[in-house]
């Protein structure tokens, strides 16, 4: 009969359980630290380059803004010589003056803003060195503001409307109207069915515009205080020179 013997196997020693043990956690702990290393660092990056963005995107927004309250300046001195003129008796107003100063009132303009890098932030907010900062209260405090300028925006549009383009509308020839807006021509500066009342009514409602002009050009300035005071926390936070 054959007997078969179990081969002898040397049992492990607890010394080399455990340094298999820690040569393991300190594999899984090294790559742990490694990945989130190599994580910050591409975070950083990101941010950098988002901050570094925005200023851009800020610069050109208030540049911009001078523009706009620039351009809202002439509007309310337009509005202001209207105003002034229309003191006259109607036989003294120079009606081709009158004109092409209300024609130039009509012409509003509005501020657009850069959103690239406001909304690519406002998506990675998560992003620690965002997360641990107030740039999330500067970007609420800034877009708030906008929204205001927004609203001002659409309301002046319609005020000209119904103020400035119905005067237009009833009391400028076809003629006129067609040389100022299309043709860039002379004008003949003959009022239509126009009265005394309709003089002083328009008058009237230039200080309703002038009230307006003066509101938005306000808000414009405080989108730009908004602006800048963003541009500072960036630089500062996030260590950005430009």
């Amino acid at each position: 009969m054959e007997v078969h013997h179990h081969p002898h196997v040397e049992k492990k020693r607890f010394r080399e359980y455990f340094l298999e043990f820690l040569m393991i956690f300190l594999a899984v702990t090294m790559g742990f630290f490694a990945e989130n290393i190599r994580e910050y660092f591409s975070n950083n990056e990101r941010v950098t380059q988002l901050s570094e963005q925005l200023l851009q995107e800020l610069k050109k927004d208030t540049a911009t803004l001078n523009a706009t309250i620039a351009y809202q300046r002439g509007l309310q001195k337009n509005a202001d010589s209207v105003f002034k003129i229309l003191r006259k008796p109607a036989g003294e107003i120079d009606s081709k003056k009158l004109e092409h100063l209300i024609e130039k009132c009509f012409r509003v303009t509005t501020f657009t803003s850069s959103s690239g890098a406001l909304t690519s932030i406002k998506s990675q907010l998560n992003l620690k060195q965002f997360s641990g900062s107030q740039i999330s209260n500067y970007i609420t405090d800034y877009e708030g503001q906008l929204n205001q300028v927004k609203t001002a925006e659409a309301i002046q549009v319609q005020q000209v409307k119904e103020i400035v383009e119905k005067f237009m509308q009833l009391h400028f020839t076809a003629d006129d109207l067609y040389a100022l807006r299309i043709d860039h021509s002379d004008i003949s500066g003959q009022l239509r069915k126009t009265t005394p009342d309709d003089l002083e009514d328009f008058r009237s409602a230039m200080v309703s515009i002038e009230d307006f002009n003066t509101l938005l050009m306000n808000s414009y300035n405080e989108s730009k205080e908004r602006a800048l005071n963003l541009m500072q926390y960036v630089r500062k936070e996030y260590n950005i020179k430009d």
